[in-house]
């Protein structure tokens, strides 16, 4: 009894320990009001959780930006806020509420492909590397069953099957990791789960000033799941559109389409494009053909630019966290939406402003 009784003790103290990481800034969050212009900060690829000393680096970038800035209504996090290998998620989730919380702006973060991953390496190449020792293992196991000489090693065998079946559990796809984290948010933030009906999580859309204004986000998978887009987020990007004819569309995911390019690309870029796979429809033609007037992704550090001969225009963010590769000033994309034109440029870790540039501008005020 009394073994019970301590170890629900222990899990009462774990549980407390969890619940004081999610503890939220006494700040009340700033709604954003309907005005001319609304104001959103992308932070792109913080990677939290490689080491302490990079995690108050990415905090400091983060309010710098915020600070540096007179006005901002909202916040994306669009996707690898923290490193696969990190052990405490909780805390590490707790940096960006915090950053935000300081002025009191709602954020939403959409999944990259590190956020859900249990290690520092391919959950593929995991799978296929247990896979493939399963089978040598199963062998040896029905061989020495099978013989006297080895039965005796029947047991550490089985142990060593069972581990790696574990394994192979554990890197499987899912998305109820996904799930669970989103939910462990705190109350800043204006994410929510997709229709479970539809690939990956981060699937939701937030209307913003009067439905003037459409925030689309999209899981472009990784982690458990394939990095890819799908039939069924292409149909649910249309049902959601048509639901806002007449609101001006911007869309944020975290690996760049196949449509990204660098050739005419305005800004830094520093790696060739990578994009999602498998795709079967194309999901910038769906978003073309709804009116949206940007894209925004994350995932390739090096890159900070804009392909602006195209509608929707192909933006990279800026590479804010101090943590995975890359190396250079940090910073995020600011992204200023009017009911005429989008306007967006840089604003770096020292404060200055650059890059800024027009994506969207009708002098009339009118839809194309």
């Amino acid at each position: 009894m009394k073994i019970w009784l301590l170890l629900a003790c222990l899990a009462c103290c774990a549980y407390m320990h969890w619940w004081l990481d999610f503890d939220t800034p006494d700040v009340t969050p700033r709604t954003p009001t309907p005005h001319e212009v609304f104001t959103i900060v992308q932070f792109a690829d913080l990677h939290f959780g490689e080491d302490a000393a990079k995690d108050q680096n990415s905090t400091r970038v983060m309010r710098t930006v915020l600070q540096s800035e007179p006005a901002v209504d909202f916040v994306v996090f669009s996707g690898d806020q923290v490193s696969g290998w990190a052990v405490d998620k909780s805390a590490v989730l707790s940096h960006l509420s915090n950053a935000v919380g300081s002025v009191g702006v709602r954020y939403a973060t959409i999944f990259g492909n590190h956020d859900d991953q249990p290690y520092a390496f391919s959950p593929d190449a995991w799978f296929l590397w247990t896979r493939q020792i399963s089978f040598f293992t199963a062998i040896v196991l029905g061989f020495s069953a099978a013989t006297r000489r080895y039965r005796k090693y029947s047991i550490g065998i089985f142990f060593i099957l069972a581990t790696v079946v574990y394994i192979m559990l554990l890197v499987r796809p899912s998305k109820k990791v996904r799930t669970i984290m989103q939910a462990s948010e705190s109350n800043l933030s204006s994410s929510r789960p997709g229709p479970d009906n539809v690939h990956g999580v981060s699937n939701f859309f937030i209307p913003v000033q009067n439905q003037s204004v459409l925030l689309l986000f999209l899981d472009s998978g990784g982690g458990r799941l394939p990095e890819q887009i799908h039939d069924d987020q292409v149909d649910w990007v249309r049902s959601v559109a048509a639901k806002f004819p007449r609101s001006i569309s911007l869309a944020f995911i975290h690996i760049p389409l196949p449509e990204y390019v660098t050739a005419g690309c305005f800004g830094d870029y520093g790696e060739p494009p990578s994009s999602v796979k498998g795709e079967h429809k194309s999901l910038y033609k769906c978003l073309e053909d709804i009116g949206t007037k940007a894209i925004f992704v994350g995932h390739d550090h090096l890159n900070s630019c804009c392909y602006v001969s195209s509608v929707p225009a192909l933006c990279y963010g800026r590479h804010t966290g101090y943590g995975g590769y890359g190396d250079g000033l940090r910073g995020a994309r600011v992204i200023s939406v009017s009911h005429s034109r989008v306007t967006t440029w840089l604003r770096l870790e020292d404060a200055t402003k650059r890059d800024e540039m027009d994506l969207y501008l009708r002098k009339d005020g009118r839809r194309e």
